[in-house]
């Protein structure tokens, strides 16, 4: 069983107050992986730091994944499972390779961060904050960056399909341009019988031939 299904679990079976998970973050002091509450709605936290050196398992900013799928991906996992969860997202550039799986039935590698969960996902931190009132989305840029996300720019920088929210974010290197289908519009984000939330984002220098942003 992994961490944080052990403490899923215990906290399901004791109802009682979720236990603090700490990380040690060098000199600017401690960040919580869970904060402790006895309310089941307090959402679950998944962090993401491209320069992060711990476990990878997502529970705090020193064990932070070092990619944003998955973060997505670990935050949609314990939606599944009946939680509210939000992506905490340091600063910086993420231009990591993606290769999404197939939804839809479109099997081709479109080079797009999946948003496929009605989760949220907040960028602008700088990497030790607790509590999401504390980030600063103009002065820690967080960069969704789409061109070299497969061999060539993506498809789409973002490709979501179910109500979630992006907030926090800029939004980049996207170009949609294969004629009479899909994938000739949105080329930084691709909305897909959907209707998210964007917040405090800025979409830059992605093309289309219908639709660039």
């Amino acid at each position: 069983m992994s961490d944080r299904k052990y403490y899923l679990h215990s906290w399901l079976q004791t109802r009682a107050l979720l236990a603090l998970i700490v990380c040690i973050t060098g000199p600017e002091g401690i960040s919580y992986g869970i904060e402790s509450t006895n309310e089941a709605s307090e959402p679950l936290i998944v962090h993401v730091d491209r320069s992060a050196t711990g476990l990878g398992n997502g529970l705090c900013w020193t064990d932070a994944f070092l990619t944003l799928q998955e973060g997505v991906d670990e935050a949609s996992a314990l939606y599944t499972e009946g939680y509210d969860v939000e992506v905490w997202v340091a600063q910086g550039r993420y231009d990591e390779f993606r290769f999404e799986p197939t939804i839809g039935g479109h099997g081709q590698n479109l080079g797009s961060l999946v948003l496929n969960s009605p989760i949220a996902l907040y960028g602008g931190f700088q990497g030790h904050e607790v509590i999401r009132e504390q980030r600063d989305w103009l002065d820690y840029e967080t960069i969704i960056d789409g061109s070299q996300s497969r061999n060539g720019p993506a498809m789409h920088v973002v490709w979501c399909t179910a109500d979630a929210r992006l907030d926090g974010f800029t939004v980049m290197g996207g170009h949609a341009y294969i004629f009479n289908s899909r994938e000739e519009m949105g080329g930084g984000m691709l909305n897909e019988y959907c209707t998210p939330v964007i917040a405090n984002c800025t979409f830059l220098r992605n093309r289309a031939v219908n639709g660039g942003g």
